[in-house]
């Protein structure tokens, strides 16, 4: 099985189809075929990569230029070739809320909370809100919004989703969800540590294969979730970031450079 390789990911950064492409890129034509709002979810992916790497000045640079491109998209309210009717608006206010969390270090809870609104009616109107593989990769994004008996609803009435029965249990991330969200109502009988540790295992489980997958943004989502804990954990979201090293055994965090070194 592949393994995360800081020192290849800079290569690939420092390719013509990582940083500068990013940087390069033309507002002119991304707008005219509806494409500013994906554009800065891609963006987002590489800014993770370069936190991950050492590269924060391009980490930077990119970051304000996906805040502003989505800015844009959600101002004239965009329309993508594939457009989809709320759904669309719950992944540009998500990806918002990503990036207000990067630039300045808040819980973005008023567009969490419009990810949430927009989500659930695209559940109900695509049909999607008892599919399996929807609920699961939505669930995280439910509780980070803090709907977390919403969350537990879409978990509970989704067939093929199982539930944990115990900590040791948790193989995927609505069983994580399902854990916590009832951890935080007092819904369950475990110890903050049992769940520290649960919590643990659980990401050393998953972080290798969401970045050699791609899923950075999403690796990024959970360290916030797990330890920056809404800003009360005492991190920078950058800090957070790098809690993923924790996570891939034998595997450091670079010094940072910069990009042109």
């Amino acid at each position: 099985m592949k393994t995360f390789d800081p020192a290849r990911k800079r290569e690939l950064l420092l390719d013509s189809c990582g940083i500068d492409l990013c940087l390069t890129q033309s507002f002119a034509e991304t707008q005219r075929v509806g494409g500013l709002a994906s554009s800065a979810d891609t963006d987002l992916d590489v800014v993770i990569q370069c936190l991950l790497v050492g590269f924060d000045e391009a980490a930077k640079k990119i970051l304000k230029k996906a805040y502003d491109w989505l800015q844009v998209a959600i101002s004239t309210e965009e329309k993508p070739r594939h457009y989809a009717q709320d759904g669309t608006e719950a992944q540009r206010f998500q990806t918002l809320s990503l990036c207000n969390w990067l630039l300045e270090g808040v819980h973005d809870m008023k567009n969490l909370q419009r990810f949430v609104a927009h989500e659930d009616r695209f559940l109900v109107a695509s049909g999607l809100s008892k599919d399996k593989v929807e609920i699961a990769l939505i669930s995280h994004n439910y509780l980070d919004a803090g709907a977390l008996e919403r969350a537990l609803e879409l978990i509970t009435k989704t067939r093929g989703l199982s539930l944990p029965e115990e900590l040791t249990s948790i193989r995927n991330e609505a069983q994580m969800v399902y854990v916590l969200c009832r951890h935080r109502l007092g819904l369950d009988h475990w110890s903050d540590a049992e769940l520290q540790t649960a919590e643990e295992k659980f990401l050393t489980r998953k972080m290798n294969g969401w970045l050699i997958d791609g899923h950075f943004g999403r690796a990024a989502e959970w360290m916030k979730i797990i330890y920056w804990k809404e800003g009360k954990a005492g991190l920078s979201p950058k800090e957070a970031v790098l809690k993923a090293y924790d996570h891939l055994p034998g595997c450091s965090p670079p010094e940072p450079i910069s990009q042109d070194s």
